[in-house]
C-alpha cells in the first residue's frame, strides 16, 4: 500500500492544486453519480421483480412493493420502467462525460496558471547565477505544454473514480443485501487483487523513471548517430556494423523496451479485476453445495449476478484509472518538483543548459 500511495501522490498534489477550477464540475459529477447508481439499482430491482412474474416463481420476494404500489408488479409496468430508467442512465452517463470533459479543460488551464506564475516568480528571483533565457523557456515550454494535459488528465480520473466508487458502494450495498455472504468472499478477493496490482504500479512507474533518467545520455546518442550517418566514409559496411552495434547497446534501444514494458503494464494491470467474476462463480457453487441455508433463490441470484458484472466493470474502469496514471507519472511529478522547488524533469533541464 505504501507503494500505491506513493504512486498517486503526485496525481493528487495536482488535483489538490487545481481543485478550485473543478470543484463545481466535480460536485456535479457526485450528485449526477448518485442519481445514476440510484437509477441502475432500481432498473435491476424491477428486472427482478419482471423476471418473477415472468417465471411464475411463488418464493418470497427480495422486497414488498406493498399494496399500495402493487401494479408495479404487472408486467407491462416493470418493462417500461426499467426500459426507461435504463435510457434515463445512459443520458446521465452522457451528462457526466460532458462535465468531465469541461473539468479536465478547468484544470489544464488553471495548471498552466499556476506554472506560468511560479517561473515569473523563480526567473525574478535574485540567484546566483541568474537564470539564463533558455532556462525560463524551458519553465515556460513545460508548463504550457506537458503540465496541462496530465493535470486535466488527473482531474478526470479522479472525476472518472468519483463517480465508480460511488456506484460500486451502492451497488455493492444491494449486493450485500442479496447475500451478505458472497459479498464478503468478493470483498476479500478484490483486496487481494488491488494488493496484487499495486506490483503493476510499481513496475509502470520504474520504467517511466528509467525512461526520464536516461534522456540525457539519449539525446548524448542521437547526436553521435547523427555524426555516424552524415560522416564520409569509404567502408559501408563497417559503417552499418557500427550502427546496428550502436543501436542494440544503446539508450535508444532501452527507451523502446522501457516504453513497451509500461504500456504492457497499463493494458494488463487493470485486466486482474476480471478474475472476480470467475472466482463469483466458484464461491456460488460453494455455497448453494455447502451452505445452503446462506444461498439467495434463483430469481434473486441472476439479479446478483447482474449487479456483479457492473460493478466489476466499474472497478475494471478504476484499476484502467490508476495504470493510465503512469504514463503521465513523470509530467506530474515534475510538476509537483517545479512548484515546490523549481526543479524541471531530465528533459526539460537538459534544453535549458
Amino acid at each position: 500500500m505504501k507503494q500505491f500511495f506513493a504512486y498517486c501522490s503526485p496525481a493528487v498534489y495536482a488535483a489538490r492544486a487545481t481543485y478550485r477550477a473543478f470543484h463545481r464540475q466535480l460536485r456535479l459529477i457526485l450528485l449526477l453519480s448518485a442519481l445514476y447508481s440510484l437509477s441502475q439499482a432500481i432498473a435491476l430491482a424491477l428486472l427482478y421483480l419482471l423476471i418473477r412474474q415472468l417465471t411464475g416463481e411463488t418464493s418470497e420476494p427480495l422486497f414488498d412493493p406493498g399494496p399500495s404500489l402493487s401494479m408495479l408488479q404487472s408486467v407491462p409496468v416493470l418493462t417500461c420502467l426499467s426500459a426507461l430508467l435504463l435510457v434515463a442512465g445512459i443520458q446521465i452517463r452522457q451528462a457526466i462525460h460532458r462535465v468531465t470533459i469541461s473539468a479536465s479543460q478547468a484544470s489544464g488551464q488553471r495548471a498552466a496558471e499556476l506554472g506560468l506564475l511560479r517561473a515569473r516568480e523563480l526567473s525574478q528571483a535574485q540567484r546566483e547565477p541568474p537564470l539564463s533565457r533558455k532556462q525560463v523557456k524551458s519553465m515556460v515550454l513545460f508548463v504550457t505544454r506537458d503540465v496541462p494535459f496530465a493535470c486535466g488528465f488527473a482531474a478526470r480520473s479522479a472525476t472518472t473514480l468519483a463517480f465508480n466508487l460511488i456506484l460500486v458502494a451502492l451497488l455493492g450495498a444491494v449486493m450485500a443485501y442479496i447475500s451478505a455472504v458472497l459479498t464478503a468472499v468478493l470483498l476479500l478477493v478484490g483486496a487481494l487483487l488491488t494488493l496484487y496490482l499495486s506490483r503493476s504500479f510499481s513496475k509502470a512507474v520504474r520504467s517511466s523513471d528509467e525512461r526520464s533518467a536516461n534522456i540525457a545520455n539519449y539525446r548524448a546518442e542521437v547526436d553521435a548517430l547523427a555524426s555516424r550517418i552524415s560522416a564520409d566514409t569509404d567502408d559501408e559496411q563497417a559503417t552499418n556494423d557500427s550502427l546496428r552495434t550502436l543501436l542494440a547497446t544503446s539508450n535508444a534501444r532501452q527507451q523502446l523496451v522501457s516504453r513497451l514494458q509500461e504500456r504492457n503494464e497499463r493494458q494488463t494491470g487493470g485486466l486482474l479485476v476480471e478474475y472476480a467474476y470467475p472466482i463469483a462463480i466458484i464461491a456460488i457453487a460453494i455455497i448453494y453445495s455447502q451452505l445452503d441455508s446462506f444461498a439467495p433463490d434463483i430469481t434473486a441470484l441472476a439479479l446478483y449476478f447482474l449487479l456483479t458484472r457492473q460493478v466489476i466493470i466499474s472497478l475494471y474502469s478504476c484499476g484502467n484509472v490508476f495504470m493510465s496514471l503512469s504514463k503521465h507519472h513523470g509530467t506530474l511529478t515534475g510538476f509537483r518538483d517545479f512548484m515546490r522547488d523549481g526543479r524541471l524533469p531530465p528533459k526539460h533541464a537538459a534544453r535549458g543548459e
